[in-house]
């Protein structure tokens, strides 16, 4: 294999095997970084005044992330397509795909782009409330 793209993962792994693994590494790193957040905020009030924003929240989250995926296609003008595919789920999840040729480091990008903005959005909001 010459090209690292060439790899599927889904084929090789299985995708319940991938699902598996992704659940495992998600409560993994809660049960990690749950006592150390427990103890720098302290114990307080549970208030549920957030529960819908929460749920709305979540359900937005697949969305938002692959539209996070596909911005930096946007910002270099490379043509997407769009494909829908029907899940059996309810939230109809589509496919973002270029014809254009992708460099390795555009490649990469795009992986890393949601990370990216993440956390460009989130400095910048702590220097925009930093007292001068």
């Amino acid at each position: 294999m010459n090209c690292w793209k060439s790899i599927n993962v889904t084929k090789q792994y299985g995708l319940h095997r991938l699902y598996f693994i992704s659940f495992l590494t998600g409560l993994l790193s809660f049960i990690i970084l749950y006592v150390p957040v427990s103890i720098m905020h302290g114990t307080h009030a549970v208030k549920e005044i957030g529960m819908i924003g929460f749920i709305a929240a979540i359900l937005l989250l697949p969305i938002v992330h692959a539209c996070m995926h596909i911005l930096p296609l946007i910002l270099v003008k490379k043509r997407i397509n769009l494909k829908k595919y029907r899940a059996r789920s309810l939230l109809l999840p589509s496919l973002a795909y270029t014809q254009q040729f992708l460099s390795k480091r555009m490649s990469i990008a795009i992986a890393l782009a949601p990370t990216l903005f993440y956390y460009l959005s989130r400095n910048a909001r702590q220097l925009s409330f930093r007292r001068l």
